[in-house]
């Protein structure tokens, strides 16, 4: 009888899956106008708010599922719009989605009225959670993406991810060779000092190699990235990549799951892919004037 080792097996679904992924942000920078990236974004966004909404069931503090997955689409249309539209506002981006947020809290509101009850505020409490932890990072995306009067920031987007995912792949093969001592044993068993120290270094070692070939190309007006910029985004995304995991880890142990879902082989959920990436769109969005 042959018998098969489940990390191994576990870890070929991860390559695999990683191609796939990896392949379909290939086709989206190469092929998709900034226009027709925004039904992806919501398509993205809304799996992902309904494997938080079900974190949520789980924990006991469901939220108004019909409200939640309305959120995508109502704020990040908003989004849109207000970037495409002639104004002239600082942070176009924000502007639409808070527009679009502030309509979609009425409507939540008015839903908690005809659900009186002594849970009723912690249901709207979860559904704005939803909203907040999902929806308002791919407005920060949709940011980056589409406030250049130049063309759009895709380019600087997959560094993002580029950069972030990195620091999860590197820190979860230091932690296996190498990890001693535990982080936050109590959230996350698995991760350590030692794998988060990996994914540091590699991060800021992809980053400046990034910036050092192509520099150029990452923003759409043609500033170049110096190699200085590129090591503090380096240590900064890697840092909020982090932080971001272990805010999805402490909601599924508060959950009693280890994944958010099974959409994707090997890794779980779509929320278990994007973790770290939530937090480090809206944390480079902000920093991006500072250091870019």
């Amino acid at each position: 009888m042959e018998f098969v080792n489940p990390e191994s097996s576990v870890l070929r679904y991860r390559l695999i899956s990683a191609i796939c992924l990896i392949a379909a942000l290939a086709f989206c920078a190469m092929w998709i106008p900034f226009s027709g990236l925004l039904p992806v974004l919501i398509v993205v966004a809304t799996l992902v708010t309904i494997e938080f909404s079900d974190l949520l069931a789980k924990t006991g503090h469901a939220d108004f599922r019909i409200c939640s997955l309305a959120a995508p689409s109502v704020i990040l249309i908003s989004s849109f719009l207000m970037i495409r539209a002639d104004v002239s506002v600082q942070a176009p981006s924000l502007v639409g989605g808070y527009l679009g947020a502030t309509a979609w809290g009425i409507l939540v509101l008015i839903r908690a009225l005809f659900a009186a009850d002594r849970e009723t505020l912690f249901t709207v409490g979860s559904t704005f959670l939803n909203m907040a932890m999902v929806t308002t990072p791919f407005v920060f995306l949709l940011g980056l993406l589409g406030e250049w009067p130049q063309g759009d920031g895709r380019w600087l987007v997959i560094y993002v991810i580029a950069v972030v995912k990195a620091n999860d792949t590197a820190a979860y093969f230091s932690g296996r060779w190498w990890g001693q001592h535990k982080m936050f044993p109590r959230i996350s068993p698995a991760k350590t000092w030692e794998g988060c120290a990996g994914g540091v270094f590699f991060s800021i070692a992809l980053s400046s190699g990034i910036v050092v070939v192509a520099g150029e190309q990452l923003r759409p007006d043609g500033v170049a990235v110096t190699l200085v910029q590129g090591i503090l985004c380096g240590v900064l995304l890697s840092g909020v990549g982090i932080l971001g995991d272990l805010l999805e880890s402490m909601v599924k142990r508060s959950a009693g799951t280890k994944d958010s879902g099974q959409w994707i082989r090997g890794m779980g959920g779509i929320l278990d892919v994007m973790d770290s990436l939530l937090l480090a769109f809206i944390v480079f969005y902000i920093v991006r004037f500072l250091i870019l």
